[in-house]
């Protein structure tokens, strides 16, 4: 086990100034191993998604852009002129799988993995109901649903995961701002319905190529 001291926003996006430990082959593993460490702000942390952000394809011709990082803590990485200014954490996947497994509502949903084919409208409600009441009071609208018949439970799944997407994008719908969203393809389905359905243009990025992307350029700033 080896602590790192996070690197305080701002950083560049290519890498350069993040913090690293280098680990020199030995006897036992000849590889040198590089340990790079999150990034803070005052109040929040990441670990990961810096990395990713290093492997992302950048409009060099953007003073300001966010890149979108979905996943059981979502990030929002604000970017300026090149270089990662602020960042806030959306616990959006946590909620979820709460709500969905753990809370009273675990009886009116059935996990559906099929969105775009049989769901999506469930799912384009669930989005609207997120920018017209509050997150505490909609969310128990999963369980009348399917008390009233509304929606089934694999649709009332889709629903659940509208509201909490669609909540944690709301803040984008004021910013006139470039949007890039960084995603596996499991997630990318969703992301992009539900910016597409708030009206929000966006291009998107493949979470996983980013990530080697990445890697390999914080290791060819360290040779």
């Amino acid at each position: 086990m080896m602590e790192l001291p996070y690197k305080e926003v701002p950083f560049s996006i290519d890498g350069h100034d993040l913090v690293l430990k280098t680990i020199k082959g030995n006897e036992d593993f000849r590889h040198p191993i590089f340990m790079i460490s999150g990034v803070r702000t005052a109040n929040d942390v990441m670990r990961g998604e810096e990395t990713q952000l290093t492997g992302c394809l950048h409009s060099d011709d953007e003073e300001d852009q966010i890149f979108i990082f979905p996943g059981t803590h979502s990030k929002h990485v604000k970017v300026n002129n090149g270089r990662a200014v602020d960042f806030a954490t959306y616990m959006t996947g946590e909620f979820f799988e709460l709500l969905s497994q753990k809370s009273i509502l675990s009886n009116n949903v059935e996990a559906d993995n099929n969105l775009l084919s049989t769901n999506l409208k469930s799912f384009e409600t669930g989005v609207t109901d997120s920018s017209d009441s509050h997150i505490l009071h909609t969310a128990f609208l999963v369980r009348t649903n399917q008390l009233f018949g509304k929606f089934s439970k694999p649709e009332n799944y889709n629903y659940l995961s509208g509201l909490l997407i669609g909540t944690e994008l709301q803040q984008l719908i004021k910013k006139d701002i470039p949007l890039t969203l960084v995603s596996s393809k499991k997630l990318e389905q969703s992301y992009s319905a539900a910016l597409s359905i708030l009206g929000l243009k966006f291009k998107v990025q493949n979470s996983e190529e980013a990530l080697i992307r990445g890697q390999y350029r914080i290791l060819e700033y360290n040779k």
